[in-house]
């Protein structure tokens, strides 16, 4: 496993975080409504968390407060900012082959707007149920807010915008969770 968190010394041409992301900073609503909706759910849930796609950490901080987590990221700068912001967390990086833990060791996974950024979302959703113990839940949120509104556009006449996003409708994802051995329960 690679432990990212650097202590005082920085990555070379680290780039700077949005100012929302700092430890004590004031959200945006998008981030107040997604920590709100993953939170409720994992609220139910007892059990060992891990944020897999934690980017820079304030998800997997909030979620520290009410559950044991760890957060992992492909990006070393999102990771090196998270360890800077949250300390007393976990954070490591992982590699698109998947992440540095055992089978099963997880009874939570939390996948908060990471399967948009994801090309072969079977192999990463296979992962995840890797890292789960039998009868663990994922958590997961996706965004599709542009599919939305390029249904809109398409409806009034006008060419879709262009998105590097891998826009999932949701009879889509739950064909991918299912395909990818899980059970759909909310």
């Amino acid at each position: 496993m690679t432990d990212l968190c650097y202590g005082s010394k920085p990555l070379p041409n680290s780039p700077v975080a949005p100012r929302n992301y700092f430890r004590g900073a004031r959200f945006t609503w998008h981030q107040c409504r997604r920590h709100r909706a993953i939170l409720r759910m994992v609220r139910k849930l007892r059990g060992r968390v891990l944020d897999y796609g934690c980017g820079y950490g304030d998800l997997t901080f909030a979620i520290s407060q009410s559950h044991e987590v760890t957060g992992i990221d492909l990006d070393p700068y999102r990771i090196e900012f998270a360890c800077r912001q949250y300390p007393e967390l976990g954070f490591y990086a992982c590699c698109s082959q998947g992440a540095p833990f055992p089978d099963a060791s997880f009874d939570i996974v939390v996948s908060s707007v990471v399967l948009n950024f994801v090309e072969d979302g079977n192999l990463y959703l296979r992962e995840i149920n890797r890292l789960l113990r039998p009868g663990g839940h994922l958590v997961i949120a996706w965004k599709n807010l542009p599919q939305l509104r390029n249904s809109i556009r398409g409806f009034l006449g006008l060419q879709p915008a262009k998105t590097f996003l891998r826009m999932r409708t949701r009879d889509q994802v739950r064909h991918l969770l299912v395909s990818s051995g899980f059970e759909i329960r909310e």
